[in-house]
């Protein structure tokens, strides 16, 4: 991917509940990939690549911009029979048109600059009955008051979107779209946090906001982690996006990227 890259030793994570999210996350994607060619963008060390082999996965290609993390998702992947590296760019994977069942890309989105061209990308590669998995940072949760202009605290972070922001992304790429929640808080904290955005400058608000993570020290519950369908009451940290069927493009819009060999 473009720019600096985030990349999370999930192993060795500080933050017990940022670790917990990670695999929460990859543990539901895992639940469309049996039987299925499976695309996993900006795949990291290969967390979801172990889990989505171990799910049944007839055919997995792994796709990373960092040779590095390539490497160690190898090491660390056990079923090398199913599991193929590609050093690639999430903006231009190295892959046909219409050769993937699904595509998988958690926590990417906010590491570009243009989300859109991206998910024209997920779409090229996607078969016309396949389904796009992603997740990405709510932004009216993680930066309350702020637009989507502004630079996230994360320095790793291009930009956030919020749940209509994203929605209206995937929907107008894909025909069906499901929304699902990590991190739930009550509609009544947002509507605090936006006061006091009111009051005091965005970034500040976004700082105070981490800090109130903080109480999950004291109280460990895993059940946060877990991701589940959006409620109308309710606002989350992490949005998960679960699109089937890309809407028809016309055939010229279907340009096959260049092929690239498997990294070592």
């Amino acid at each position: 991917m473009p720019g600096e890259q985030e990349r999370l030793p999930i192993a060795d994570a500080t933050l017990y509940w940022v670790a917990a999210e990670h695999h929460a996350r990859y543990a539901f994607a895992a639940g469309f990939v049996q039987r299925r060619v499976v695309v996993d963008c900006a795949c990291g060390n290969g967390i979801g690549v172990r889990q989505f082999a171990e799910h049944g996965a007839s055919r997995i290609v792994a796709i990373d911009s960092s040779a590095d993390a390539l490497r160690a998702a190898r090491a660390s992947s056990r079923d090398s029979r199913v599991i193929h590296f590609l050093l690639g760019d999430a903006m231009r994977m190295p892959l046909a048109c219409q050769s993937a069942d699904v595509v998988i890309s958690l926590e990417t989105l906010e590491h570009l600059a243009d989300g859109g061209s991206f998910l024209d990308e997920a779409h090229r590669i996607l078969k016309p009955a396949g389904t796009f998995v992603c997740s990405t940072p709510n932004r009216a949760v993680t930066h309350p008051g702020a637009p989507l202009t502004v630079r996230p605290i994360n320095r790793f972070h291009v930009q956030e979107y919020s749940v209509d922001e994203l929605r209206s992304l995937l929907t107008s790429r894909f025909r069906q779209v499901q929304l699902y929640g990590q991190n739930p808080q009550a509609r009544s904290q947002r509507r605090v946090m936006g006061l006091v955005a009111r009051i005091l400058p965005w970034r500040w608000t976004a700082y105070l906001n981490q800090l109130l993570k903080l109480r999950r020290f004291l109280r460990n519950d895993p059940s946060l982690s877990v991701v589940v369908p959006v409620a109308a009451d309710w606002d989350y940290e992490y949005i998960v996006g679960v699109c089937l069927g890309p809407i028809e493009r016309r055939p010229d819009a279907l340009i096959d990227a260049p092929q690239t060999s498997d990294a070592h």
